[in-house]
C-alpha cells in the first residue's frame, strides 16, 4: 500500500486543509503571477502538471510566509521528507522544539508538527501517518482562540467602528448593567491580591468557578517542561484537567475556549467536559508562557449544560491571567531585591546596600579615589596547629566578625576574606572625601579591639590574638572584581598591591600599623603618626614613605616619635654618627621600639660601609 499522510493546516482559529495524500505537497503563499493557470485561491488546493498537490495558505502580500514554504514528500511508512524551501523564514518543529533553516531538507518519522510564526497569529501543519489511524494532537474545532487576544493586539484608541462603551451600557437593561460591574469589582478584587502570590493563585482559581459556573477551577505554572498545579477549586466528583489544552495554550500563547462537539472529535482527557476555558500566564521578559490560569464544566455537573464559554468570560479569564503574570513578575522582582540585599549586604552597610538597590549604576566599573586597609592575624597558623580545626574556625570567624564592625562602623567596603586576612576599602562605591581618615579610625579601633578580643580568647587557645595593619590611598579601578558567578566588589591597581606590601613590612618594624605618606597626606589633626622612613618593596621601584599610625595619643608616644624624628632626619642627611648618638639612647630608654631598633642598626651599617648608603631602605622580602 502506497505511503499516505494526512495533511492539517490551521491557521490561527482557522482548518484550511484536511487531507491524505500520497505525494508531494507543496504549501505557501498564493502566487498572483499571470503564467499560474488555474488561479490560486487561498484554502483551494490545486493539483501541479508535476503531480504536486499546491496548498495556497496566505495571500499574495503576506510576505511572513514564501511563495514555496514547505515542500513534503512521503518516503514510506512512517515517514516523510520535510524541505523548507523559503530564503530566510524559519519553520519550528514544535514536537522536539528544533528549527528547519531556509534553505534545508531533513526526514522525520512521523507524526511531525510545523509552524511558522507570523504577525499576529501562527501558522501550524500537522502531518500523520494515515494507515495508522490516528493523527497529532492539533488545534481542532472544540477549541476556539479569543478573538483578538489582548496578549497580541497592539494598543490603539477605539476606532470609528466601534461602539463607545457608553452606547453599548446605554443600550443594556439596568440590571444587566449592574450584574457587569459586580463582576468587574470581583476582578479588580482579585487582582488587588496580586502582591501575594499565594493567596492570588487561590482567589484566580475560585474566580474563575464563580465568574464563569464552572465545577473546576485551577492555576498551572510550566516548570521544567512539566505543567504544575500551584491552586485549585473543584466540586467533589468533577472531571480532572485536559492536558491537551494546556499543551494547546502553550504552544498557541493564546486564551481558549471550548464548544461543545462531539465525543470523537475530543481527545481523551476533553471527554468528559462539557466547555472549559484557558489563558495563557506569558513572562513579559522573554514572552515564554509560564503558566496558565483553566477552568472546566464536567458533564453532568450543574445547570449550565450545553452552554459554551462566551468571549466576554474567556476575556474575565484572560484578564486575571494577565494579573497573575504581573503578580509573578512582582514576585520575581522582590526575590531578585532580596537576592541583591543579601549580595550587598555580604560588603556594604545596610544604608548603602538599600541605596545600590535603587542605584545599580553605582556598581558600575570605574576610577576612584580610595583607601584601601589590610589586616592580618599575627602567627595564625601556629595557633590553628595548637588548638585544631574546630576551635580555629571558631576563633577567626570571632576575629574577623570584630574586625568587620570597624570597618561597617565607619561605611567602608568589606572587599574580602582571604584565611585569616580582611580587605576593605573606602571611597567606593558612593565618593567619600575623607576615605583616608575613615581607614585610619577603622585601624585604630581594630587595634582598640585587641584587649577585648583577648578577654575572650586568651584562656582557650593560650596565646595573645595579634594583628598587623596596612593602609594605602589613591586611585583605583573600582567595580566588580569577581566573575560573573560570584559577586566581589573591590578595587584593581597598584593602590591595592601597594597596601598590602605595607601590610606585610610591619614585621621588619615590629609594630601594628603602617600607612603610607599618600595616606598621611590626606589626615587632618587627631592622628598621631611618625614617618618611619622610605622604602622600596618587592616588585615595586618607586620608593614609599611609610608612616607608623598610633591607636592613641599618649604624650610618651608623642615624645618618642619626635625624639625618632631627630635621629631619622640625621641618618637621612649623612650625620650617621649623630643618628646613632641619638637613636642610641633612644633605644636605652625605650628597648622594645622596633622602629629605633632597626633604624640604629642602619646607622651603625652605614658608618662602617658609607659607600653602601642609601636612604631607602630597599626591604628584603614582601
Amino acid at each position: 500500500m502506497p505511503a499516505q499522510v494526512r495533511v492539517d493546516v490551521f491557521r490561527a482559529e482557522t482548518r484550511l486543509y484536511t487531507a491524505v495524500f500520497s505525494g508531494a505537497i507543496d504549501i505557501g503563499r498564493v502566487d498572483p503571477g499571470p503564467t499560474v493557470t488555474p488561479p490560486e485561491i487561498l484554502g483551494t488546493p490545486l493539483v501541479q502538471p508535476d503531480g504536486t498537490t499546491r496548498f495556497p495558505i496566505a495571500e499574495p502580500g503576506e510576505t511572513a510566509i514564501s511563495r514555496h514554504q514547505l515542500l513534503i514528500r512521503p518516503l514510506g511508512p512512517g515517514s516523510v521528507e520535510v524541505g523548507n524551501a523559503s530564503k530566510e523564514i524559519v519553520v519550528h518543529f514544535r514536537n522536539d522544539r528544533s528549527r528547519l533553516l531556509p534553505g534545508t531538507t531533513v526526514e522525520r518519522k512521523l507524526p511531525v508538527q510545523l509552524e511558522i510564526t507570523l504577525d499576529r497569529d501562527r501558522l501550524q501543519v500537522n502531518l500523520a501517518d494515515a494507515n495508522a489511524g490516528t493523527a497529532p494532537p492539533s488545534i481542532n474545532d472544540t477549541l476556539v482562540p479569543l478573538a483578538h487576544s489582548t496578549l497580541f493586539v497592539d494598543s490603539a484608541p477605539v476606532s470609528a467602528g466601534k461602539q463607545p462603551l457608553g452606547d453599548v451600557l446605554a443600550s443594556m437593561e439596568e440590571s444587566s448593567v449592574h450584574q457587569l460591574v459586580e463582576w468587574w469589582k470581583y476582578v479588580i478584587a482579585v487582582l488587588q491580591s496580586a502582591s501575594d502570590s499565594d493567596q492570588f493563585f487561590d482567589k484566580a482559581a475560585e474566580a474563575v468557578c464563580s465568574l464563569v459556573q464552572l465545577d473546576v477551577g485551577e492555576v498551572f505554572l510550566y516548570r521544567d517542561g512539566r505543567w504544575v498545579s500551584v491552586a485549585k477549586r473543584a466540586q467533589t466528583g468533577a472531571a480532572t484537567h485536559s492536558h491537551s489544552v494546556l499543551e494547546s495554550v502553550r504552544v498557541l500563547k493564546q486564551t481558549l475556549r471550548s464548544r461543545p462537539q462531539a465525543e470523537e472529535d475530543m481527545s481523551k482527557s476533553q471527554v468528559r467536559l462539557e466547555a472549559y476555558v484557558a489563558s495563557p500566564i506569558v513572562d513579559g521578559h522573554d514572552g515564554n508562557v509560564i503558566g496558565a490560569l483553566y477552568g472546566h464544566r464536567s458533564r453532568g455537573f450543574g445547570g449550565s449544560e450545553g452552554r459554551d464559554i462566551s468571549p466576554l468570560e474567556a476575556l474575565l479569564v484572560e484578564t486575571l491571567a494577565c494579573g497573575l503574570a504581573t503578580g509573578l513578575a512582582r514576585v520575581k522582582e522582590k526575590e531578585k531585591a532580596v537576592a541583591e540585599r543579601v549580595k550587598f549586604a555580604q560588603f556594604f552597610t545596610p544604608k548603602l546596600a538599600a541605596q545600590l538597590e535603587s542605584q545599580p549604576d553605582l556598581l558600575t566599573g570605574r576610577d576612584a579615589a580610595v583607601s584601601v586597609l589590610f589586616c592580618d592575624i599575627v602567627g595564625f597558623s601556629s595557633v590553628a596547629e595548637k588548638v585544631g580545626t574546630a576551635m580555629t574556625m571558631e576563633w577567626i570567624s570571632d576575629v574577623l566578625t570584630e574586625l568587620s564592625s570597624k570597618v561597617v562602623e565607619t561605611e567602608g567596603v568589606l572587599v574580602d576574606y582571604v584565611g585569616d586576612e580582611l580587605m576593605a576599602m573606602w571611597g567606593a562605591p558612593t565618593a567619600q572625601e575623607d576615605h583616608a581618615e575613615r581607614a585610619c579610625r577603622a585601624a585604630k579601633a581594630m587595634l582598640d579591639a585587641q584587649e577585648t578580643i583577648n578577654e575572650r580568647w586568651f584562656g582557650r587557645i593560650h596565646t595573645k590574638t595579634t594583628y598587623s595593619i596596612g593602609v594605602n590611598s589613591g586611585n583605583a579601578r573600582v567595580g566588580n572584581t569577581g566573575s560573573t558567578m560570584k559577586f566581589k566588589y573591590g578595587p584593581l591597581g597598584n593602590v591595592v598591591n601597594l597596601a598590602s606590601r605595607v601590610r606585610g613590612t610591619t614585621k621588619f618594624f615590629k609594630v601594628d600599623a603602617i600607612i603610607t605618606g599618600d595616606t598621611r597626606d590626606r589626615l587632618e589633626e587627631g592622628f598621631l603618626t611618625r614617618r618611619l622612613c622610605s622604602v622600596r618593596v618587592i616588585n615595586i621601584d618607586k620608593p614609599v614613605e611609610l608612616h607608623e599610625l598610633d591607636p592613641g595619643d599618649d604624650p610618651r608616644r608623642r615624645e618618642l616619635f619626635e625624639r625618632y624624628d631627630e635621629g631619622l632626619a640625621a641618618f637621612e642627611s649623612g650625620q650617621f654618627a649623630n643618628a646613632t648618638r641619638i637613636l642610641g639612647q633612644l633605644v636605652n630608654d625605650h628597648p622594645k621600639d622596633g622602629p629605633s631598633l632597626v633604624l640604629l642598626s642602619r646607622s651603625v651599617d652605614a658608618m662602617v660601609n658609607p659607600d653602601k648608603y642609601s636612604a631607602v631602605w630597599d626591604l628584603p622580602s614582601k
